[in-house]
């Protein structure tokens, strides 16, 4: 991984994306994190490409400012989206169905 280097780390602020901050100079830094990240795909043919896989952990998928996942999908809303279909599904499903969530990127 390539280390960022800012031109004055006085200024300026980094919120809400994952940086490592060993061997970095970096200004302040608001809610962000440090925490491992898996995609689907890492081959811009598919059509998984970038996207988290559900297994990240919440500091990853839940870290945006709404509520949302960090990264390149963020506007895509997929992490919201699957909270609201989860709670939804146990709003309507009959007692003691289980609903399962097939993720068609991944």
């Amino acid at each position: 991984m390539d280390t960022v280097r800012a031109a004055n780390p006085q200024q300026g602020c980094i919120r809400y994306c994952r940086v490592t901050p060993r061997g970095n100079r970096l200004p302040r830094v608001y809610k962000c994190t440090s925490a491992p990240v898996t995609f689907c795909s890492d081959r811009p043919w598919q059509s998984g490409y970038l996207k988290l896989k559900r297994n990240c952990r919440e500091a990853v998928t839940h870290w945006a400012e709404n509520g949302g996942e960090i990264g390149v999908y963020h506007q895509a809303h997929y992490t919201l989206k699957q909270k609201n279909l989860a709670l939804k599904f146990n709003e309507y499903l009959p007692v003691g169905l289980q609903p399962v969530l097939i993720d068609r990127d991944c």
